[in-house]
């Protein structure tokens, strides 16, 4: 029995992601130019320095930071890279550009380690070292604030593979105020803070030590970061000032039961509602906008189980330790066929609300969607089943599709399906759009942030995944700060080894 399929069209699913009244203002995507394709793990996260019109990005597997003119930006010129080897275990996780103090490109390394402290090494734009800043375990990601002299970084410190050690995770701040002189470092750890109930933690470890903090995000005023933890399905909020969070907020479960997804990764594409299936939004990155005064923040919420030599948290419906409650389930044996709920992955962790050894409910990874938080971190809009029900309507090809060659269509539903993983928000035409990525399909869909407050409505896509593949890093540069003098967005694709530069614009009016 497969699940109940849902008719979809286009009007039914642009009027889904249309807040009631909204008149979004379409935008139109793009391609005016890429890197050399580099293979995978070649380039991942990227940044753009407009007085040398240089794009850097990260390299783990070859252990540097690419560089490219952007003089023409249609065409791309490889220039040397920035060797990174030498510096802690020597494969850079991030990059990040301010125009401050000349110009500094800030680039994260983790330690020689898996449970060793990092460092941020800051370059000039040409690639001359000029210091290098301690960080905590792993730093993951890093992001200037708008005053381009407040660095923070993400330091997701997961546990050793063979669980012999769990490091706390934190963010480290680093202040170059006076250029002259070496850059002031701050490590802000993840305690004395209150964690609401759907912050997750696993059973019987410390707080402090399960936080994995992911990517960071400053508010358009500069006074507060928020931070994904990912695994934590959390945000923290975190005065900058001060070196201290204020908060940890759990973002909470989707109801299946009554948004639809799709499953199964074999028959086609399916979608259907799952009474007692939930899932865990599980945000990547995030970035921050400002709309009527206030702060938002828009997640990808992409999904990511832990998977370590000791702890396997990530099982099949089907599985036989999968045991069903008659009771909340009682079309168990149905539910558990692989054309139904059998093949998708579920937590191992979660579910069993009574204690006695079955599963009321079931929860999966990952929101697949973009959602909105306020200023305080929590939910005040999702997308939905958006992404999958507009790419099923209009990208069908590339639906849930992973990034091997010859995969077919769907073989991703039954894990985290798009797999929205990188996010991005700027101005175009006066108005907020947000800009999301999906690792899986390839897709980039812009979202008209302005009319309601708060919530999203869809103004446009773009797709060229038969060169770029594995969208990862999502940036955007304003007039200000792009090689063209007009907006763009950069996304960096960690499998095919590109970073795509797309133009975007109003859309011309419709035809009448």
């Amino acid at each position: 029995m497969r699940p109940l399929t849902i008719p979809l069209s286009i009007a039914a699913t642009l009027a889904m992601a249309a807040p009631a009244g909204a008149a979004p203002q379409p935008v139109d995507l793009e391609l005016i130019g890429r890197t050399a394709p580099l293979g995978e793990a070649r380039a991942e996260i990227a940044d753009f320095h407009k007085a040398s019109k240089r794009l850097f990005s990260t390299n783990s597997d070859q252990m540097q930071v690419n560089v490219d003119d952007l003089t023409d930006p249609t065409a791309p010129v490889a220039l040397p890279p920035i060797d990174t080897s030498s510096y802690g275990g020597g494969s850079p996780t991030s990059v990040a550009v301010t125009k401050a103090c000349g110009g500094r490109v800030a680039v994260a390394i983790p330690g020689p380690t898996e449970v060793s402290p990092g460092t941020v090494e800051f370059f000039t734009p040409t690639g001359t070292h000029i210091e290098s800043a301690p960080a905590g375990v792993l730093p993951d990601m890093l992001t200037f604030a708008p005053d381009g002299r407040t660095l923070l970084v993400a330091n997701e410190a997961q546990p050793a593979t063979d669980g012999s050690f769990d490091p706390k995770g934190s963010v480290t701040r680093i202040q170059i105020g006076n250029c002259a002189k070496p850059a002031f470092v701050t490590q802000i750890p993840l305690t004395n803070v209150l964690l609401d109930p759907f912050v997750r933690i696993f059973d019987g470890v410390a707080p402090a030590k399960d936080l994995e903090p992911e990517y960071i995000t400053v508010a358009p005023n500069g006074t507060t970061a928020y931070v994904s933890m990912q695994e934590n399905n959390a945000i923290g909020v975190l005065d900058i000032a001060k070196g201290k969070f204020t908060a940890i907020k759990g973002m909470g479960y989707k109801d299946w039961g009554a948004t639809p997804l799709d499953p199964v990764d074999r028959g086609g594409i399916a979608l259907g509602t799952f009474p007692g299936l939930k899932g865990m939004y599980m945000p990547d990155a995030i970035a921050a906008y400002e709309v009527g005064g206030e702060t938002y923040i828009a997640t990808a919420n992409e999904g990511d189980a832990r998977e370590y030599d000791f702890l396997a948290e990530e099982v099949r419906v089907s599985s036989s330790s999968v045991v069903l409650d008659p009771t909340a389930f009682p079309n168990a044996a149905t539910l558990k066929g692989a054309s139904v709920l059998g093949r998708l992955n579920i937590t191992n962790t979660m579910g069993d609300t009574d204690d006695d050894g079955d599963y009321d409910e079931l929860y999966t990874f990952g929101g697949r969607s973009m959602s909105i938080l306020d200023a305080s971190g929590s939910l005040a809009w999702d997308s939905g089943s958006f992404l999958e029900q507009w790419t099923a309507a209009n990208d069908a090809a590339n639906f849930n599709k992973s990034n091997a060659a010859g995969s077919p269509v769907d073989d991703r539903s039954d894990n985290k399906g798009p797999e929205p993983e990188g996010v991005a928000t700027g101005i175009v035409a006066g108005r907020p759009y947000a800009f999301l990525a999906n690792e899986r399909n390839g897709g980039l869909f812009a979202f008209d942030l302005q009319d309601t407050p708060g919530q999203g409505s869809f103004a446009g896509h773009i797709n060229t995944r038969e060169d770029d593949l594995g969208p990862e890093g999502v940036r955007f540069l304003s007039g200000q700060s792009s090689p063209t003098g007009k907006p763009v967005v950069v996304v960096t694709n960690e499998i095919s080894g590109t970073v795509a530069l797309y133009s975007v614009k109003k859309a011309a009016p419709a035809a009448t």
